[in-house]
């Protein structure tokens, strides 16, 4: 394998990318005045775009392949069968969320974020783990994006999170869900 491109897409301020089954992709970008959320056939080269509000700084796939988190201005749960945004989460302090990351059992979404918080929300139930604040930068903002959380993912026993934040600490956080 020399590394050659296979297939090519171009999107504007594409932000984000995440597989959600073997041949579909689904893409973020950040633009003014309405961000879009694009699924890519690989294949087929066929697109869908949703439109949604704000810029998608993250997408992941929860386990099960059939729904996507975006990390906007909170999280937005959008079925990969769907159009339209299923479900909503605020986060407590209202700031954008950066980067999301699901738990192994497709039950709960970690938000990392602008203000170096995580939350844990659970989707079954459709609310944030009251128990779960965690507190990942160190509160001090030299810049924007000094102190919000970079990177977030959930251990495959999902007791533990780990988290980077922007000036590049990385912590493990031991969570109740």
């Amino acid at each position: 394998n020399d590394g050659s491109t296979v297939n090519e897409y171009a999107l504007r301020m594409a932000t984000s990318v995440s597989w959600i089954d073997a041949s579909k992709l689904a893409i973020g970008s950040l633009s003014d005045p309405i961000s879009t959320l694009r699924i890519w056939d690989i294949n087929t080269g066929e697109e869908t775009v949703i439109n949604t509000l704000g810029a998608i700084w993250d997408i992941a796939t929860n386990n099960s392949g059939d729904i996507l988190a975006l990390a906007s201005r909170g999280i937005s749960l959008i079925p990969t069968s769907s159009t339209t945004i299923n479900q909503t989460f605020n986060t407590a302090t209202d700031d954008f969320v950066f980067e999301v990351a699901w738990s192994s059992n497709d039950q709960y979404v970690a938000a990392g974020n602008s203000d170096g918080s995580i939350e844990i929300w659970n989707t079954t139930l459709s609310q944030r783990e009251p128990n779960v604040m965690i507190q990942a930068g160190n509160g001090v903002l030299e810049s924007y994006f000094d102190d919000r959380v970079a990177a977030i993912q959930f251990r495959n026993n999902d007791t533990q999170i780990v988290s980077i934040t922007g000036e590049g600490i990385v912590r493990l956080w031991d969570v109740q869900t």
